[in-house]
């Protein structure tokens, strides 16, 4: 059984949003969070290339437009491939067993097949044979992922220079993405400083001027 946080240990973090105060784009965000901590934290898969939202290769071909939501790669020999199919209701869930398709050239590529939605939206016996399941749930202001049930290993096909240049291609733009994060993250909080300094030496200023005028009042 696989439990892990969504989050760093920080006695200084506020609790999070429970799960039905939550619109279903913000369950799946919280979702990917959930299993990019997986796969950093989780010793056998700390060596796992993430990507979110691949698709099945470049161009416009229908079996392309298909996508994991999240795919996981192992960077070690085996190149084992984890795929993940993220649920945020049980409707969306529903909908998606009543196409056998919908997940049949995802899982060509796919050693291990993951249902991933929050706590009840599946049930272990509308699982079909080929899925893993994983659990989202909120527990004291925290969301963690937990393992119900283990994927069966199947073998997969070898990728196609398509699928690889889309991997590439996806990579590159979630690296992007999450760097664009980050300067606009450090730009905010060097203007904050920077308000700081302006505060902190206006009352120096003030303190200075208080102690002249008190200076001269003693005179």
């Amino acid at each position: 059984m696989t439990i892990i946080r969504s989050g760093f240990n920080n006695p200084n973090k506020p609790p999070e949003k429970p799960l039905n105060e939550m619109t279903d784009k913000e369950k799946t965000e919280k979702i990917y969070e959930c299993l990019d901590r997986l796969h950093q934290e989780h010793w056998s898969l700390k060596n796992f290339i993430t990507i979110r939202e691949v698709r099945c290769g470049t161009g416009y071909r229908y079996q392309n437009q298909r996508s994991f939501d999240y795919m996981a790669i192992s960077a070690c020999e085996g190149n084992q491939v984890r795929g993940y199919e993220v649920k945020a209701s049980r409707t969306d869930f529903l909908k998606d067993i009543k196409d056998p398709e919908k997940q049949k050239a995802l899982r060509c590529f796919a050693n291990l097949f993951y249902y991933v939605a929050p706590e009840g939206v599946i049930k272990k016996e509308e699982l079909p044979p080929w899925a893993g399941l994983l659990e989202m749930y909120y527990r004291e202001g925290e969301y963690w992922i937990n393992q119900v049930v283990g994927a069966p290993l199947q073998a997969n096909f070898p990728p196609t220079w398509s699928f690889v240049a889309e991997c590439i291609r996806n990579k590159n733009e979630q690296n992007a993405r999450e760097l664009q994060k980050e300067n606009k993250k450090l730009a905010e909080e060097v203007y904050n400083l920077g308000n700081e300094l302006k505060e902190a030496r206006l009352n120096l200023f003030l303190l200075g001027r208080r102690g002249k005028n008190e200076r001269k009042t003693e005179i």
